[in-house]
């Protein structure tokens, strides 16, 4: 026997080898994300192995889950979010809702390993969010459990009796469900008293029993009139867009939304361009990208948690602010919110580095990138300064015998997009478009400029 305490970590070297480190299985292969303990004394339990933070995973489009745990750590919300549920209705109905799990959330420190677990508890089937039972809620049943060795069977082991008593409607009679005569005879026979035996139970065929069933099972499980109270806590969409705009405001964020429909707002500068915000409260998640194009990136949070919502709308106003800094037009002045070269580099053009140590960076064989502190020597010897009237001066002030062979000469004449950092605020701001002008010598170089906004494409 062995026994699960709430926080317990395992890893492994890969899927299969993480699960049998944490609950003694000997797979040479596994994928699946639950397990089946039956044969360890563990009757009707199965052990759980899944993302808790948002994100979402999935084997194929149509079975896609998005699993959140409360930051109580005594709830799970587990949401299908495919693209159509009917491969998951369809499994359901076959193996039932294994409303006894063992919880095991991978990734938990987010740092990206997959082949680490916690154990986060014992959970119990709690209620269905949705009227075609593809989303629930678990409640944590226990923060111990004790698990058997393979073939392993005592009393001592814990069970389905320690998961009941914390499903107060499990016990609802059958009777009391509103059957018509026929289906009730037939579950009477089949010797089912209690609703909370309908989740366990699978079905090969009946497709009308089977909605039947389902049916009443949302009647007495489901978020309804009881969980009025609760319900109430949903974040509407409303509500979405008008927490997501107070995040923008107390932001600061250089954009405004122009609502086109209930779930969709376009994101927009005054001086141009624009992307498309979709909110989904349903599902909970928050959508940045390009309709047309089909290139969304995807953001999670809780339906029934705001703190949760805020800080999924936070991001997902940065990564608004990222796609309209390089698909519209960016203007003299403009800020992006950047510590590194690599990080404003990584804004403008959805790059990932990691690090980029060069001040020049070319955007096409006519046009770079330019980046530059003022009134600052640099470690070359340049001091750069901006005039009264838009011009940047680069003036060589260190010693002739260090300046690099390189900056002997003049730079070619193509087109310069110049950001000024500012490593104290943490931040770029956009200057202008630049070409060195004609009075510029090999010690000062003068840099005119000849427009004050850009989409980084058009010269």
């Amino acid at each position: 026997m062995r026994i699960l305490k709430t926080g317990d970590v395992f890893r492994g070297n890969n899927h299969a080898d993480m699960i049998n480190r944490a609950i003694g299985t000997h797979f040479s292969a596994y994928m699946k994300s639950s397990v089946d303990l039956s044969l360890f004394g563990n009757d009707d339990v199965i052990a759980w192995f899944v993302f808790m933070d948002g994100t979402v995973h999935g084997t194929e489009e149509n079975y896609v889950w998005q699993n959140i745990l409360s930051t109580d750590g005594n709830c799970i919300r587990e949401y299908s979010v495919g693209r159509s549920q009917e491969k998951v209705i369809s499994k359901r109905q076959k193996e039932g809702f294994l409303p006894f799990r063992l919880a095991f959330q991978l990734d938990p420190y987010c740092t990206g390993d997959r082949y680490c677990c916690k154990f986060v508890g014992a959970f119990c089937f709690s209620a269905f969010l949705r009227e075609d039972l593809t989303a629930i809620e678990y409640k944590k049943a226990s923060d111990v459990f004790k698990l058997g060795e393979k073939g392993e069977s005592n009393k001592r082991l814990d069970g389905r009796e320690l998961f009941i008593p914390h499903m107060p409607k499990y016990d609802y009679p059958i009777k009391n469900m509103g059957f018509s005569g026929d289906v009730y005879l037939l579950l009477k026979e089949a010797k089912y008293t209690c609703a909370g035996e309908l989740l366990e139970i699978g079905f090969e065929s009946g497709e009308r029993l089977i909605k039947i069933i389902q049916d009443k099972l949302y009647e007495v499980f489901g978020k309804t009139v009881e969980n009025a109270k609760e319900e109430l806590s949903r974040i509407t969409t409303d509500r979405g867009w008008e927490l997501f705009n107070e995040v923008l405001m107390e932001n600061g964020e250089p954009f405004y939304l122009q609502k086109t429909g209930d779930s969709l707002c376009i994101a927009k500068r005054e001086s141009g361009g624009s992307t498309e915000i979709f909110l989904d409260t349903e599902k909970g998640t928050i959508f940045v990208g390009d309709g047309k194009s089909g290139d969304w990136k995807e953001f999670s949070f809780d339906p029934f948690d705001a703190e949760s919502f805020l800080a999924c709308a936070e991001k997902a106003a940065i990564e608004a602010d990222g796609h309209l800094a390089t698909s519209g037009m960016i203007c003299r002045g403009d800020i992006f919110n950047a510590r590194t070269n690599a990080e404003l580099l990584n804004i403008l053009l959805k790059k990932n580095m990691k690090g980029y140590m060069k001040c020049i960076y070319w955007l096409t064989d006519t046009y770079a990138l330019l980046m530059h502190t003022f009134d600052w020597i640099t470690a070359a010897g340049w001091l750069n300064r901006e005039l009264e009237d838009g011009t940047v001066v680069e003036q060589y002030v260190g010693t002739r015998a260090k300046k690099f062979e390189s900056h002997n000469g003049l730079p070619d004449d193509k087109f310069r997009a110049l950001f000024e950092k500012d490593k104290d605020a943490g931040r770029f701001i956009f200057k202008g478009v630049y070409k060195l002008s004609g009075e510029s010598t090999p010690d000062r170089r003068v840099w005119i400029m000849v427009s004050n906004k850009t989409n980084l494409h058009d010269f």
